[in-house]
């Protein structure tokens, strides 16, 4: 079953900001490793070999982030889309049994069908 195009564009969104955080965590992460390693006064190839692997790990702490903060935001979407059914829902059965009770007799049974008829036809 092929994806719908609502499918589609949710995970195009969702890869650009994971995307985008862990680029951010490739290049925070390298200048972190590789400032404190340089300040350390350790060898240059050291301090670039510290750089990359912590560009490495700070990248995968933006990336599960950004999940962690894309979920969040769906999780809330979904409840606010939830509570908004559940008002409408709650609205409409108030005003079917409005207009149901329009047509019920006092003793609760329908209203024979020339009363409803405002033209007294009966059809």
């Amino acid at each position: 079953m092929p994806p719908d195009a609502a499918e589609i564009v949710a995970s195009g969104a969702v890869s650009v900001w994971t995307t985008r955080a862990r680029g951010i965590g490739l290049l925070v992460g390298f200048a972190v490793a590789f400032t404190m390693s340089y300040r350390e006064q350790l060898p240059l190839a050291d301090c670039a070999l510290r750089g990359i692997i912590g560009a490495l790990v700070f990248a995968l702490v933006c990336w599960w982030t950004a999940l962690l903060v894309i979920q969040a935001f769906m999780r809330n979407a979904l409840s606010r889309q939830n509570a908004e059914f559940a008002a409408a829902t709650a609205e409409a059965t108030a005003a079917a049994e409005a207009e149901m009770a329009r047509y019920m007799n006092p003793s609760g049974a329908a209203a024979p069908r020339h009363d409803i008829d405002p033209s007294g036809t009966g059809s």
